[in-house]
């Protein structure tokens, strides 16, 4: 019974110790852990993980910062208490893993492609509306002349 105790045991730490830096908790629970546990995974990451990774946290952290409802306005109003700002910006990623982060950065970056299709979609519409108005225009012009 020992043995099997033992066993399970070392191979518990053995698989402890096997996990990988994209799935290692991010520790911004202050500004210099962060910057800590940021080096410590960017250090065992390929260059192609690092890459994702910090434009992930570009993302996620930058949109975090800005109210929906307030866009830059509300930026540069948060702005006003830097503190309160930096705590917003290192909870969005406190606690999360590299994969988290570049998961939720897609989600993110696939919600704003979403709206500017949507806002295309409706600019081509008022296009298209304005064009059969301004030929409708032209053919009753074209009958008077």
């Amino acid at each position: 019974m020992r043995i099997t105790q033992f066993t399970v045991l070392v191979l518990a730490a053995l698989l402890a110790g096997c996990t990988k830096p994209i799935d290692t908790k991010i520790d911004a629970s202050s500004e210099k852990n962060y910057k800590e546990s940021l080096a410590a995974i960017e250090a065992q990451l390929s260059p192609d993980e690092k890459a994702k990774l910090e434009k992930a946290l570009g993302v996620v952290v930058f949109s975090s910062a800005i109210l929906k409802e307030g866009g830059i306005l509300a930026l540069l109003a948060a702005a006003k208490d830097p503190l309160a700002l930096q705590t917003k910006m290192l909870g969005a990623v406190n606690g999360k893993t590299p994969r988290e982060v570049i998961a939720q950065a897609d989600a993110v970056m696939k919600e704003r492609a979403q709206a500017e299709l949507t806002s295309i979609n409706q600019e081509i519409a008022d296009l298209q509306k304005r064009k059969a108005a301004a030929d409708k225009t032209s053919a009753i012009l074209s009958t008077i002349t």
